[in-house]
Formats: structure tokens, C-alpha cells, sequence
């Protein structure tokens, strides 16, 4: 379940794609890429394996981060606390610093201590308990994380929750290539860091509706343009943490939510 620190960046393209054509899609791609070695069954989904996936989210008062998805700027960040499966089973605890460079991704992430004592903190700025037990060679990316929070005043604000099939690149020419379908992407406001696993209150996306993502160093390969090519499906910048910002604090300003919503998406809320 640990992606690997792409320190030059790769690109991420994203896909709002029907759940129905996921058997179509993994026909193309089994000769290619097999489950995660993380994988374990999805309880919600037939055959998938994967895992649950919760991020908890930080902004300005002034919303600058969603600001700067919303316009599209060219070179803009995303400070997250991610974690994964259930509270209880001691699950890695990551804060991770998501940079956009024009058309490629740049993640830094810092593999801080488990999801459970960090719920049990008393701290409500978490991150510091562990200020004298950072790893030295995690340092920098440390102190750089809690820059970026505190000197701007970022705080938590939403955490979103969904369930990520993987699947990694089976050849030796690209073990870093991922194919990933995220399903059930629900989301909750909160006020507190230590609140990573927060119940979902709303929904972002529509159950027969997942986020396919491809994510490769240089090249898309051929059958991950085949895929696309069957499906008709072009990339769009569909973002989550933007989804439940306009759900969670915007939901009076239609135009943005529109214009964060995925085509298939839109379609699909149309006909409930």
C-alpha cells in the first residue's frame, strides 16, 4: 500500500469511468500488471483487491490551496495526512506534500508513525509529538511539511475515504507504472488532525462511477492507450481534494461544483 517517493515526478492521468467497464479494462491489462502486493480483498467490490484509502486534507482560512486547483494554476501544492485501512490495525501514517508541476506530480511523504497513536495523540497539531524522533533522513521533508502548515495557518479540513483497487506494472522496464480504479469516494468535514478516519458524511463521486488513474515516469504505454481507446475516454484533471472542498463548503456556488464535477459523473447524478 506504500507508493514509492517519485522524487523527479511522473504523470497521473485521471479517468471518470463507469464501474461496468471494469472487467473490459482489467482484460486489456492482465498481461500486463497484476495486484498490488499490498492488495487485500475489497469487501465491497467482487474480486477487487486494494485497500481503503483516507486523506485528510489542509487549507488556508481563505481556501488559497482550493483556490489555486480551482484556477488551474500551473504550479500549486496539496498538504495531506493519509493513512489506510481501519483504526486498530496499526496502520502506517503518512504526511505527504503533493506538489502539481505543470503536467507532472512530485509527492514527498514522510512515513511519521502509526494511524493509531496518532489518533490517540493529545496534541491537536499531532506532528509535533514526533518533532525529536524524526528520522534524520526524514528530516527535511519533515520540518518542510510543518512549514507549510503552520506558517500559513492551514488547517484540517476535509477527509476524503474511498476504496483503491491496484494493480502495478508487471514488466522490468517500468515496475513503476500503477493502474488504479477508486470506488465509493465519500468525504467529511473536521476540524482536527487526528480525525483520519472520520465518517463519511457525503458523496463525491456516484457508486457507478469510479476514478481510474494511470500513473507512469515518461511514457504512457500501449495498453494503457488501448484501454483508452476502447473506452473513448480522454484524461481530465478530476480532483478530490477540490470535490470535497465545493461539496463540503461550497455547495452554494453551483459553477464550481459543475466545473469540478467529472463528465461521467454528471451524467450519472442526472439520471438519479
Amino acid at each position: 500500500m506504500i507508493d514509492d517517493d517519485y522524487d523527479l515526478g511522473r504523470y497521473e492521468l485521471k479517468y471518470a469511468v463507469k464501474v461496468k467497464h471494469r472487467d473490459e479494462i482489467l482484460a486489456i491489462a492482465r498481461d500486463h500488471a497484476t495486484p498490488d502486493i499490498y492488495a487485500k480483498p475489497l469487501s465491497n467490490i467482487s474480486g477487487a483487491l486494494g485497500y481503503t484509502v483516507h486523506s485528510l486534507y489542509f487549507d488556508t482560512p481563505e481556501l488559497l490551496d482550493y483556490t489555486e486547483r480551482l484556477s488551474e494554476a500551473r504550479i500549486r501544492s496539496r498538504l495531506r495526512i493519509r493513512t489506510y485501512g481501519k483504526l486498530g490495525e496499526d496502520s502506517p501514517l503518512f504526511l505527504e506534500n503533493k506538489r502539481k508541476f505543470n503536467d507532472r506530480v512530485i509527492k514527498h511523504r514522510i512515513n511519521l508513525c502509526s494511524a493509531d497513536s496518532w489518533v490517540a495523540s493529545s496534541q491537536t497539531m499531532p506532528w509535533r509529538d514526533y518533532a525529536e524522533k524524526i528520522d534524520p533522513k526524514q528530516r527535511f521533508g519533515y520540518r518542510n511539511f510543518v512549514h507549510a502548515i503552520e506558517s500559513c495557518g492551514r488547517q484540517p479540513m476535509t477527509v476524503v475515504r474511498y476504496e483503491r483497487e491496484v494493480l502495478t506494472g508487471s514488466s522490468v522496464d517500468d515496475p513503476k507504472i500503477r493502474l488504479t480504479f477508486d470506488y465509493q469516494v465519500r468525504a467529511a468535514k473536521t476540524k482536527d488532525a487526528r480525525d483520519v478516519f472520520a465518517h463519511s458524511s457525503y458523496s463525491l463521486i456516484p457508486d457507478d462511477v469510479m476514478i481510474m488513474e494511470m500513473k507512469f515516469d515518461w511514457n504512457k504505454p500501449a495498453w494503457m492507450r488501448r484501454i483508452c481507446k476502447t473506452l473513448g475516454s480522454r484524461a481530465e484533471p478530476v480532483s478530490k481534494f477540490g470535490l470535497s472542498m465545493v461539496n463540503g463548503y461550497r455547495t452554494g456556488k453551483p459553477q464550481e461544483v459543475s466545473y469540478l464535477t467529472p463528465r461521467n459523473a454528471i451524467s450519472a447524478r442526472s439520471q438519479q
